[in-house]
């Protein structure tokens, strides 16, 4: 299959004061034709959102985020991401045991083969 990893450069995420990480410039254009989308498809149906894009802190607006589909924001904690001293972010204990689980599955796929 040839060698399907990142041969990119390291990843530098600026994490914000909120604790939220930046996006990227190519991040905030595709959420911005993202939002330019929906809102052009929801022209007269009942959207009643209006988000907006903020450069520093992500998707913004008010507090009332009403929308025909309900209150879809996230609800849960604040993720506090660890920024490894490689710009890498650590990965949490479930991501780190559900890799394990992989490569343990993998491995034994291939002692089948």
């Amino acid at each position: 299959h040839g060698d399907l990893r990142y041969h990119g450069p390291t990843a530098k995420p600026h994490v914000l004061h909120s604790g939220y990480l930046a996006d990227t410039h190519e991040v905030a254009a595709a959420k911005s034709d993202h939002l330019a989308a929906l809102a052009a498809q929801s022209q007269g149906q009942g959207y009643g959102g209006s988000h907006g894009y903020n450069h520093e802190e992500g998707y913004s607006g008010g507090e009332d985020h009403s929308s025909s589909h309900g209150d879809l924001r996230y609800h849960g904690p604040t993720a506090i991401p660890h920024v490894l001293h490689d710009g890498h972010i650590a990965d949490t204990h479930e991501v780190a045991a559900a890799k394990a689980e992989h490569v343990t599955a993998v491995a034994k796929a291939k002692s089948h083969s």
